[in-house]
């Protein structure tokens, strides 16, 4: 292809690239070397005990993931899976950019769905690191694209991948490709092959994790969370990518009725969303391609005021700018920091092995990574022991100290681990934080300027 047919192909590109490493370089030039995603934290951990398929910090089983037995170089491995996660990334951007081309879309459709795609919030977090989203998210997208090729080998064989990297993420996957094949008025009969063999790849894994102790089906990957970016979501939608969505949805009502059972399954993936991480990622490529058929509709239609097209849509690009801009300062800020690192070092040097940490479950894998101790609550909590979380509740609006120091004693709590955002939550509920204060029975052992560690005394 010539320059002049893709230069929106690299443009692209280039936003992606910026994206994905500008927040990084800001941090560097602060003087915070550190990785941002979190989750990258947690796979890192658990390279190491892939072997064992068991957790011996959290007490828990872990779930096939061939992804561990990758073991980056320790010396370097923050700098390789940025430029993993990069090349994620960009080849994402190129890969769906070739599967947009194939269904004959007008260069200014792709190049609008391409860029919404690209400034999302969620596809930032899904390749600014390393992650498991990232590598399942480029392989959906290779499978589409030999889908649309008749290549039923190839494909077959990429999906076979899915289910020994996460069982619940090829179920999704499996899900949204079926979409594709009857969006795309795919003849099923044609890939009942890719189909059946796809089903008996999903349900060997079922049966392999069981029998590495890992019950799927008694573990919930759901949990309720805000999926508006601008709200404070972490892992979200904009309001304007979302306007546009639903624009973009009446807008594509071609064939009425026809496409019910398809707009049925979209609108039942974007309830669904509100409990899955997973699901946003995947939607945001589903929503991106609407968002850019309204996006360029709007700059298209006559308006009976010109002005006021003019001015809603600059409000449009404005929005999603902002949106942007406000995500990526979010993230440069994001923990961990080297506060974080000193702090959950001396925690590492001040602690036994055995003495679980009291603090917010986003703070769950950094505690778990830098201080190699357990932390009692972590993002995995609302999966494995979803009861955690009352007793989490119960220990931070509590103002009985015999009550609050039993249960302490019960799971082992002997460290708080206090940030910004976490002070935030126990000023809120004025309970544990009122017997830090006025009772004699905990102790403050560490303190910077963003962390407080406070012990817990018998």
């Amino acid at each position: 292809m010539k320059i002049v047919e893709i230069k929106y192909l690299l443009i692209a590109l280039i936003l992606a690239l910026v994206l994905l490493t500008g927040p990084y370089l800001v941090r560097m030039l602060e003087g915070n070397p550190y990785t941002i995603n979190s989750d990258t934290y947690y796979g890192l951990r658990l390279e190491s005990m892939q072997a064992t398929y068991h957790d011996p910090l959290q007490q828990r089983n872990l779930p096939l993931n061939i992804l561990y037995f990758l073991h980056l170089p320790q010396a370097n491995m923050f700098l390789i899976s940025k430029i993993i996660a990069l090349i994620l990334g960009l080849a994402s951007v190129a890969l769906g950019y070739v599967i947009l081309k194939n269904f004959n879309m007008n260069e200014k459709n792709i190049a609008a769905i391409l860029l919404l795609l690209v400034a999302s919030p969620i596809f930032i977090y899904t390749f600014i690191d390393f992650n498991t989203y990232a590598i399942i998210i480029l392989l959906n997208l290779l499978i589409i694209f030999f889908l649309m090729k008749n290549k039923f080998y190839a494909s077959t064989l990429l999906f076979l991948i899915l289910p020994f990297i996460d069982i619940y993420g090829a179920i999704i996957s499996f899900l949204f490709i079926m979409l594709f094949i009857v969006s795309a008025n795919k003849n099923l009969k044609s890939h009942r092959a890719f189909i059946i063999i796809s089903i008996l790849a999903i349900i060997i894994s079922i049966i392999i994790n069981s029998m590495l102790g890992y019950n799927i089906l008694g573990i919930t990957p759901f949990e309720k969370s805000n999926i508006i970016t601008d709200i404070g979501a972490d892992i979200g939608f904009s309001f304007s990518s979302i306007i546009l969505s639903i624009i973009g949805l009446l807008l594509l009502w071609e064939k009425g009725w026809k496409n019910l059972v398809i707009y049925s399954v979209i609108i039942l993936f974007i309830i669904l969303s509100v409990f899955s991480t997973f699901l946003r990622i995947y939607l945001n490529f589903l929503l991106a391609i609407y968002a850019g058929f309204a996006f360029i509709y709007l700059t298209r239609r006559k308006w009976s005021i010109n002005i006021i097209k003019k001015i809603t849509i600059l409000l449009i690009i404005c929005s999603i700018l902002f949106t942007t801009l406000v995500y990526t300062t979010k993230i440069i800020k994001e923990p961990p920091n080297p506060d974080y690192a000193d702090a959950l070092a001396f925690l590492n040097q001040q602690s036994f092995a055995d003495e679980h940490v009291l603090s917010s479950a986003d703070n769950g894998y950094l505690i778990e990574y830098f201080s190699q101790r357990a932390a009692f609550i972590d993002p995995k909590t609302y999966n494995f022991e979803n009861a955690r979380m009352q007793v989490f509740e119960n220990i931070s609006t509590s103002r009985n100290l015999d009550r609050t120091e039993a249960m302490l004693k019960e799971y082992s709590i002997k460290y708080i681990f206090i940030d910004q955002d976490y002070m935030q939550y126990l000023e809120e509920k004025q309970g544990l934080l009122f017997l830090i204060n006025t009772s004699n029975k905990f102790k403050n052992i560490y303190k910077n300027p963003t962390i407080e560690i406070w012990m817990h005394t018998d």
